[in-house]
């Protein structure tokens, strides 16, 4: 099989994406082990409004009791601009 131009640059493009996607593996497992802190930010309605803001809040619930990690939660005291 004779190699040409094409071919050789075939090869050198397949090397770099498999190099690219193995970086990525790499650096995405290397972000999931970082500590994250979570946090929301409810608005003046607060979180048990029976609508989006209680959404969330059953949300970050089930994701606390699942991970074990901690979110914080944060409600405004007044309606200032």
């Amino acid at each position: 099989m004779e190699y040409t131009k094409s071919s050789r640059l075939g090869g050198l493009i397949k090397k770099t994406s498999l190099a690219l996607v193995a970086g990525v593996f790499v650096l995405s497992a290397s972000i999931a082990q970082a500590d994250i802190k979570p946090a929301v930010v409810y608005d003046t309605a607060g979180k048990n409004d029976k609508s989006f803001n209680e959404a969330v809040f059953v949300g970050i619930t089930k994701f606390m009791n699942d991970t074990g990690i901690a979110v914080t939660e944060l409600e405004p005291t007044n309606e200032s601009m």
